[in-house]
């Protein structure tokens, strides 16, 4: 589905953010991408959607060369990718539906955005998603209005509004709290399982990446020095991706965080979560919510 080869970015001040990353994703392969700072994570993001025009390489999306396309191609590549933002990218006086409809503008173009004329069907794509990530009723609140694990959620929406094959997320948790980053990281991995859709996740948290994601692509100073599974991430491989450091503490939350999700795999089956904050990972829960909304 999507395969990088040899892609290098050298800015124009020299620097060199990434040299000869080869990566593979197969349909519905969710991976996670750790490393220090600096060590080309954003970058390797910002090539797959193009923000950024690679120096050398390629980034095959369903066949099609992204580092090389452009103009009305790239426009059109680009509608299979949604993104999620660290900082949300939320436009704030707008409403939690203008932003969501936001999600459309590869399909319905800039005048009709401008001029409110959206498709029902988008709308009632809106209103659905708005039911599964857990906001439902809030479809009038302006997104400076909301919290900080609602506008992520309105960010996720926002990003399935486009109908993507790839997810590229950029920092999910940076800006949350211990509890919501565990229902924003259950949330994308639940859509993602639900859809079939492939994603890379840029997250600095090694315990969050290794509970949710089970591959693990870890980056240095521009280049992969682990590509495998979660629970292969050692104190060795924790120092060659970040470097020497006393790596217990990390190792023994890593395990800790695997025999809790071993554990509590047969109660997530049976869909007994409650309350409000969890709702939205409840398939069933969710459509109970729905029958309360009427667009």
């Amino acid at each position: 589905m999507l395969v990088i080869d040899s892609l290098e970015k050298r800015y124009a001040n020299n620097d060199v953010a990434l040299k000869g990353v080869s990566l593979e994703l197969r349909a519905g392969e969710v991976v996670g991408l750790i490393g220090p700072s600096g060590a080309g994570k954003s970058s390797l993001i910002r090539c797959v959607n193009r923000l950024v025009t690679p120096s050398a390489g390629t980034i095959a999306l369903d066949g099609v060369d992204l580092a090389h396309v452009s103009g009305r191609g790239l426009r059109r590549a680009r509608r299979q990718i949604g993104m999620i933002f660290q900082e949300y990218a939320l436009v704030e006086r707008l409403s939690v539906m203008e932003n969501l409809l936001s999600g459309r503008l590869g399909y319905t173009g800039f005048w009709k955005s401008w001029t409110r004329r959206f498709d029902g069907k988008d709308i009632a794509r809106a209103y659905e998603l708005l039911d599964r990530v857990g906001l439902a009723g809030m479809e009038n609140k302006r997104a400076d209005a909301l919290s900080g694990g609602q506008r992520q959620r309105v960010g996720i929406a926002r990003a399935l509004m486009q109908e993507p094959r790839l997810l590229l997320v950029d920092e999910p948790t940076a800006s949350l709290d211990p509890k919501t980053s565990r229902q924003v990281m259950r949330l994308i991995m639940e859509l993602c399982a639900e859809r079939g859709l492939a994603a890379i996740i840029n997250i600095h948290d090694v315990v969050l990446a290794t509970q949710y994601l089970p591959r693990i692509v870890g980056l240095k100073a521009g280049e992969i020095v682990y590509d495998g599974p979660a629970k292969g991430m050692d104190a060795m491989v924790l120092t060659r991706i970040y470097g020497d450091e006393d790596w217990t503490a990390i190792t023994r939350n890593v395990a800790a965080a695997e025999e809790s999700d071993e554990a509590a795999e047969p109660a997530a089956q049976r869909s007994t979560r409650s309350g409000p904050a969890d709702a939205a990972y409840s398939l069933a829960a969710t459509a109970v919510m729905a029958q309360a909304v009427t667009p």
